[in-house]
């Protein structure tokens, strides 16, 4: 059964008769890693995530929190806002990644949509709901040969497809949720929901 240990050779330096060896420090076997990661399981495998997102946010905050303090509110925000910007980048590069350049444009140019992009009140891309729509792409995969997007009126993300029967499908992602509509009426799944990836069984059809 394979070990987090096992995933570590140590090495260490080393002296004989012609001098010293250039042997020093540990290495690290990325298969074997990989190895013990399977064997965990995914419930593992999900407080393992958990884990290191918590400490990241505490290491994160740490170090930033003086410099806020020191720092020009005007740079704060525009700190925040490249941030923002890099993280959605981020996202947008692995939903196209999996769905096709043209998808990366489009996700773009919503993303640059800025406050009242509708001349009223609507809000720009919300980075929740990319963040929730590159998860639900990361395992949905390419469920439709052609996907529409949209920017909904709170930031939301819409993307909307033809069914392989002529219905017209709309998905609306929030926060951790994803909204789908149909003739059939309306469904709500948490976006960890393994029931909401069920619909997406055949390519272009839903079973919402």
């Amino acid at each position: 059964m394979s070990t987090l240990s096992s995933s570590f050779s140590p090495t260490y330096a080393t002296f004989n008769t012609i001098g010293y060896s250039e042997e020093a420090g540990s290495k690290f076997d990325v298969m074997a890693y990989i190895e013990w990661a399977v064997s965990c399981g995914v419930d593992v495998l999900r407080m393992l995530k958990d884990l290191v997102e918590g400490v990241e946010s505490s290491v994160l905050e740490a170090f930033f929190r003086p410099s806020y303090k020191l720092a020009d509110p005007s740079a704060i925000l525009y700190a925040t806002a490249m941030h923002e910007n890099i993280a959605k980048d981020s996202y947008i590069e692995s939903i196209s990644s999996i769905l096709g350049a043209p998808v990366s444009g489009r996700l773009t140019e919503l993303s640059q949509s800025e406050a009242g992009w509708d001349g009223g009140d609507a809000a720009p891309m919300s980075i929740e709901s990319l963040s929730t729509l590159e998860t639900f792409i990361q395992t949905a995969g390419g469920f439709s040969d052609s996907i529409g997007f949209f920017l909904g009126y709170e930031g939301e993300i819409l993307i909307n497809w033809v069914s392989e029967e002529g219905e017209l499908i709309d998905m609306a992602f929030f926060d951790g949720v994803a909204e789908i509509y149909s003739d059939e009426g309306e469904a709500r799944f948490s976006i960890d929901d393994q029931n909401l990836y069920k619909q997406f069984t055949n390519k272009n059809s839903i079973h919402a």
